[in-house]
């Protein structure tokens, strides 16, 4: 049936009303789910030759998850990886120097990720969160590196409530332990298999602000 010719025929107001929404509510999934299933190819025809001339690099890789323009690129001199977003040929952001053996993506709105050199990892803070602050809190020492969202009771000034905070868990000679990954200091021992166990609720606070 023709659209128009359906939305225009003689129906109760309240009808006719309910089907243009229910039409036009299908057009704009239609729509915004080509824009979505777009959106990170986008991203990927903007890291162009140009791009890796500008950054100095000979090879990228996307973070195809997120979508949001991030990418990893070996620099040509040093052969160590950085990490970059690019929203425009013209318009590349470096959110990790080329200092590294390999480096992982941040998770969706994760404050931290793991960077590594010579097999062993470290702690480099977001730029989305930081800012200009974003660093390499912790040196790349540790054998693997786990994060987990703890709930704790926070205070804010005016009253206590709930919320999950952010902690780090490392790893060396097969145990883990509790870091704080603001300052690198060790808050435990290497005492914990997480094969066998689970690490025990941390008894510190956690700071996320640098």
């Amino acid at each position: 049936m023709n659209i128009l010719k359906y939305l225009t025929t003689k129906k109760p107001k309240q009808t006719k009303n309910l089907c243009a929404m229910k039409i036009f509510g299908k057009i704009y999934t239609v729509v915004l789910s080509i824009m979505l299933l777009n959106y990170p190819q986008v991203y990927a025809q903007e890291i162009s030759p140009k791009t890796l001339k500008k950054i100095k690099a000979t090879e990228i890789r996307l973070d195809e998850n997120n979508g949001d323009g991030v990418f990893i690129a070996r620099g040509k001199k040093s052969k160590k990886w950085g990490m970059f977003q690019a929203w425009s040929q013209n318009d590349v952001t470096q959110m990790i120097p080329m200092q590294y053996d390999s480096i992982d993506f941040f998770g969706f709105n994760a404050e931290l990720t793991g960077v590594w050199n010579s097999g062993k990892v470290g702690i480099y803070t977001s730029p989305w969160s930081f800012d200009e602050d974003a660093s390499q809190t912790i040196p790349c020492l540790y054998d693997d590196y786990k994060i987990f969202n703890v709930e704790r009771t926070v205070y804010d000034g005016m009253g206590h409530y709930k919320k999950y905070i952010t902690y780090v868990a490392v790893k060396k000679d097969n145990r883990w332990a509790w870091i704080d990954w603001i300052t690198g200091e060790l808050k435990t021992d290497f005492i914990v298999d997480l094969k066998n166990e689970k690490m025990p609720y941390p008894d510190f606070e956690q700071k996320t602000m640098m």
